[in-house]
C-alpha cells in the first residue's frame, strides 16, 4: 500500500489515522463490494488490452478496498463532505459538489468511471496515487454512499425562497407558523404578512376573544386561518436582549421550535410553512443558529412532518441550503 503524508485537509492526526481509517473502511467496504459487482470491474480487466498482465480476482477485490483506504488516508474524505477533485476529461468538469453528483444518471456515472478507471490502468492490480487524485474514486463512492444515506435519512426539510404567504405554498401546507408578538396582534415582518393575508380584523378579534393573557416565551397557540387555506401556528420566541447569557436565549429558541413541531404532530399536520424564528427584531443571527435549527428540524422524531423553511432573502436561503446539504 502506498504511504502518504497526512495533508492539512485531513481531520485526523497521525496517531488517530489507523482507527479512523479502519472504522471508515468497515462501514463502506460493503458499498464498494456492491459497486464492484454493478460496474463489472472484473470484465473490464479481462478485456483490457495492454502489455500489462491482468490481475486475478483477489487482486481486483483488494484494489477496490485499497481505493477507500487511500482516499481516507490522503485526506480526500474531509469533515464537511467536500470533494477534492481535479478535472474529469470526459465531461470537462473542474469540480463536483454533492448536488451535482446526485443529479447524475446511472449511465453518466458509469461512463465517467469506466473512462477514468481504464485510463488510470487499474488493471495493473494496484492503484497509483495519480488515479486517486483524478477524482474517479470520489465520484464512485460518494455517489452511492450519498444516495444510500439520503434514502435512509429524513428529507423532510425544504428551503424555499419566497414570501411566507406565497399562495402556491400555502395550498400545500396544513399550517403556517407565525413568529408572533406576545399580544397576538398585527405587527411587522412575518407577523404582519400573515395577519394581512388572513384578515387583520378577523384574526385579531378571534385572538382577543379566545385568549385572556399574553403569550410567554416558548408558548404555542393555534388558530384558524380565516382567509388563509391553512391554520396558523403562533409561536412566541425569545428576544436575545432579554437575556444576560446568550446560550440561555438560544436554548429557549430551540425549545420554541420543538414546541411548535410537537404541536404540529399532535394536531396531525403533515406539512407546515416555517419562517426562521427570532432572526428579525428579536436579535438572533442566522449564521449562529442555522445549523442547530436545521439539525433539530431533521431529527428522526419529526421525519414524517414536511417542513417548508421559508425566507424571502436569497442570501439567507443560500446559507440554509448550504448547511442543510452538509447535515
Amino acid at each position: 500500500m502506498i504511504e502518504a503524508k497526512v495533508p492539512d485537509c485531513c481531520k485526523y492526526k497521525e496517531n488517530e489515522l489507523y482507527e479512523a481509517r479502519k472504522s471508515f473502511c468497515n462501514k463502506y467496504i460493503p458499498f464498494l463490494e456492491k459497486i464492484q459487482k454493478d460496474f463489472k470491474l472484473k470484465e473490464w480487466c479481462s478485456n483490457y488490452s495492454d502489455s500489462h498482465s491482468n490481475p486475478n480476482n483477489k487482486e481486483v477485490e483488494q484494489t477496490i478496498k485499497t481505493l477507500l483506504e487511500e482516499a481516507y488516508k490522503t485526506g480526500m474524505v474531509v469533515e464537511n463532505d467536500e470533494l477534492i477533485i481535479n478535472s474529469l476529461d470526459q465531461h470537462q468538469i473542474d469540480s463536483l459538489n454533492e448536488k451535482y453528483i446526485i443529479s447524475l444518471s446511472y449511465d453518466e456515472i458509469l461512463g465517467i468511471i469506466s473512462y477514468k478507471f481504464r485510463t488510470a490502468r487499474i488493471c495493473e492490480g494496484r492503484i497509483i496515487r495519480d488515479s486517486l487524485a483524478s477524482g474517479s474514486l470520489l465520484l464512485l463512492f460518494k455517489t452511492f454512499v450519498l444516495k444510500e444515506r439520503q434514502s435512509s435519512s429524513s428529507n423532510n426539510v425544504k428551503i424555499v425562497c419566497t414570501s411566507i404567504v406565497d399562495d402556491n405554498l400555502l395550498k400545500e401546507a396544513d399550517a403556517v407558523v407565525n413568529a408572533t408578538n406576545p399580544y397576538m396582534i398585527y405587527g411587522s415582518g412575518v407577523c404582519g404578512a400573515i395577519f394581512k393575508k388572513a384578515g387583520v380584523k378577523e384574526l385579531e378579534n378571534y385572538c382577543k376573544r379566545t385568549y385572556e393573557h399574553d403569550m410567554v416565551v416558548g408558548e404555542i397557540r393555534i388558530t384558524p386561518g380565516f382567509n388563509l387555506p391553512c391554520d396558523i401556528i403562533f409561536a412566541q420566541g425569545p428576544r436575545v436582549y432579554d437575556y444576560k447569557e446568550y446560550n440561555l436565549a438560544e436554548l429557549d429558541l430551540l425549545n420554541t421550535y420543538k414546541n411548535l413541531l410537537n404541536a404540529s404532530l399532535e394536531k396531525g399536520y403533515k406539512s407546515i410553512i416555517l419562517p426562521s424564528l427570532g432572526t428579525g427584531v428579536y436579535g438572533f443571527k442566522h449564521e449562529k443558529v442555522a445549523s442547530k435549527v436545521l439539525t433539530l428540524l431533521k431529527s428522526e422524531e419529526y421525519r414524517t412532518l414536511k417542513i417548508f423553511f421559508v425566507n424571502n432573502d436569497r442570501l439567507v436561503c443560500d446559507l440554509y441550503e448550504e448547511i442543510l446539504e452538509r447535515l
